[in-house]
């Protein structure tokens, strides 16, 4: 019996390690994709032409209760469904999202970096949230300071300090980088998603109306 219950002990513990062992190549797999595909955006900044801010509906999660804010740049004579997404996400550490770590400010930021078809499928079809786009008004200098910028907090995510869901958040990164490339009226961060389109037209950056993205094929370019 206690050789049995030993070697059951002992299973378990193998298993526990190798389940640890395989959620930490999962996580750096994420990161590492999201890394390469951070470096392939950055090398076709010449192709860059506009950018948008996407907003997408709410979900029933905490971290997604105000909806989730996007990055879209647009390139010049390329298909819109291929063009690079970014989203500053709270960086993995763990299999299950701790949204207590979310709220105090200890997990990093990470950049996730998708094309349009799959920031399409993942919102809109697989969790049915809408998306609106706001084309930001830039003028030539003004998207390469915004481009300069960027680039450099998605290269470096850390300097964004710590993600939280109240103050530093995936619109507050958006906003930080408004604010720092020096195209807002305020210096404040926006705070929730859903409300970005107030903030972005109170500092003069759109004067579109929103757009609802109603396929993730042919996209009307500003």
């Amino acid at each position: 019996m206690k050789i049995f219950l030993t070697i059951s002990l002992l299973f378990l513990n193998l298993t526990f390690v190798y389940a640890q062992d395989s959620i930490e190549a999962s996580i750096n797999n994420y990161i590492n994709l999201h890394t390469e595909r951070a470096e392939v955006l950055i090398s076709n900044r010449d192709k860059i032409i506009g950018v948008e801010v996407i907003i997408t509906g709410r979900s029933l999660t905490l971290a997604s209760s105000f909806g989730h804010a996007l990055l879209r740049f647009v390139y010049k004579d390329a298909l819109s469904t291929d063009q690079s997404i970014i989203s500053f996400l709270a960086r993995p550490e763990e299999e299950i999202f701790s949204t207590w770590k979310a709220a105090t400010s200890k997990y990093r930021f990470i950049p996730e970096v998708m094309s349009l078809q799959e920031a399409w499928t993942n919102y809109y079809e697989n969790q049915n949230r809408d998306l609106t786009r706001y084309v930001l008004d830039l003028s030539p200098d003004q998207l390469n300071q915004f481009i300069e910028v960027s680039f450099d907090y998605i290269q470096n995510p850390d300097q964004l300090k710590g993600y939280n869901f109240f103050r530093n958040n995936c619109i507050g990164a958006i906003s930080k980088i408004l604010i720092e490339a020096e195209l807002t009226k305020t210096q404040k961060q926006a705070i929730f998603p859903n409300n970005a389109h107030k903030w972005l037209k109170k500092n003069n950056l759109t004067s579109l109306p929103g757009i609802k993205m109603t396929s993730s094929e042919v996209i009307s370019q500003k």
